[in-house]
């Protein structure tokens, strides 16, 4: 465990961080009892580190692939064996897209139809059009 922890502060912000068993004379570091994360604002007048808030974009389009993994092995049997004729209307509309965007309200229509015919639980729809992935999007 080290005995002082620095912080190199430039243009009030967080832009490396040091730790040492031996005292650093320099006018360049701050003495810290925590080391804050990298990319932190340092508030002089406070003495205060606000660690950066990082906004995610939500990923709400995926691949017809990427969807159809998220269904189970008995829930693509008893899609694919329904001979329900709106089924069969979903199952080709879905089909056409290479991309699914999990915010189409007929997507939802769909998936709930699924629930009335009996092939999927009513849980199963959100977590169907849950929010994508990285992986899933390629």
């Amino acid at each position: 465990m080290f005995k002082f922890k620095y912080v190199d502060v430039k243009n009030g912000v967080v832009v490396g961080l040091q730790e040492s068993q031996k005292e650093i004379l320099s006018k360049e570091l701050i003495l810290v009892g925590e080391l804050p994360v990298l990319g932190s604002t340092y508030d002089e007048v406070l003495k205060t580190f606000t660690v950066p808030v990082v906004e995610v974009e939500l990923i709400r389009e995926i691949t017809l692939a990427a969807f159809r993994t998220r269904f189970t092995f008995a829930e693509k049997i008893a899609i694919e064996s329904s001979t329900d004729a709106g089924i069969r209307v979903l199952e080709k509309d879905l089909a056409a897209r290479s991309m699914i965007r999990l915010n189409l309200k007929q997507l939802k229509d769909g998936l709930n139809y699924y629930v009335s015919k009996g092939l999927l639980a009513a849980g199963r729809v959100s977590k169907l059009l849950q929010d994508g992935t990285t992986d899933e999007v390629q």
